[in-house]
């Protein structure tokens, strides 16, 4: 980063996906992680591969999600008759694992893997965790699916009243959870294993684009504005 110079390069057997790469700093080392049909850990040090893990095919667009020893990584579930059809599923990992990771179709952990959901609910927003709990957004029919983070079960699958589509990801703040639809329109959720729609505020624009925040304020980006909202008193 100070001086520009490329310090290794890896080829990627991979095609086009849209989920962006993160480093899971847990408690055994440092991971890169890389989404795709086949997720990829790499040492960010030397860029050599450390595990990957098969996701069964589906299309990498959510960020993948770390909190402390645990992983969370997924693929949407595609089914229009492409060579990528499959997927849906999110995975828990544990760190220290090496070589390949990937499941029998028939398993749903491993050493390293904590657990398997299918038909997850994972798809263009990326997740969120909340007092123990895993928040995924249906992008269309403005369905939220609750999970817990422990041990992958489903908690809840709910349609936000009066959402429309959602694709930005959501965001936690003092336990609550934050949704944006296309409108505009951001959706509080309680957090915790029951739905509760504790909050709706309204900016009506179109609305794509995942809310930043910093300074104590949320710059959110609509199609035709860049607004910056916070608290007056502050």
């Amino acid at each position: 980063a100070a001086t520009g110079d490329e310090i290794w390069r890896v080829s990627r057997d991979e095609k086009s996906q849209y989920s962006s790469p993160i480093i899971w700093q847990n408690s055994q080392r440092n991971e890169l992680i890389i989404g795709g049909m086949v997720y990829r850990s790499y040492d960010p040090d030397t860029g050599s591969l450390l595990w990957q893990l098969d996701m069964e095919k589906g299309r990498s667009s959510a960020t993948p999600l770390a909190e402390g020893d645990r992983l969370y990584v997924g693929t949407e579930f595609r089914n229009r008759g492409g060579a990528d059809d499959g997927g849906g599923f999110l995975f828990a990992i544990k760190p220290g694992g090496s070589g390949d990771l990937s499941l029998n179709a028939d398993e749903t952990d491993s050493e390293f893997v904590r657990w398997k959901l299918a038909r997850s609910g994972i798809q263009m927003s990326s997740p969120v965790i909340c007092q123990g709990h895993l928040y995924l957004l249906e992008r269309r029919s403005g369905t939220v699916h609750c999970i817990d983070a422990a041990t992958g079960e489903k908690v809840y699958q709910k349609r936000i009243p009066g959402a429309r589509a959602l694709w930005a990801s959501p965001w936690v703040q003092g336990g609550k959870v934050f949704c944006v639809d296309t409108s505009g329109t951001t959706f509080v959720l309680a957090g915790g294993p029951t739905f509760e729609l504790v909050g709706k505020n309204e900016v009506d624009e179109l609305t794509w684009s995942t809310p930043a925040i910093a300074n104590e304020s949320l710059f959110f980006r609509t199609a035709t504005r860049l607004l910056c909202i916070k608290d007056a008193a502050k």
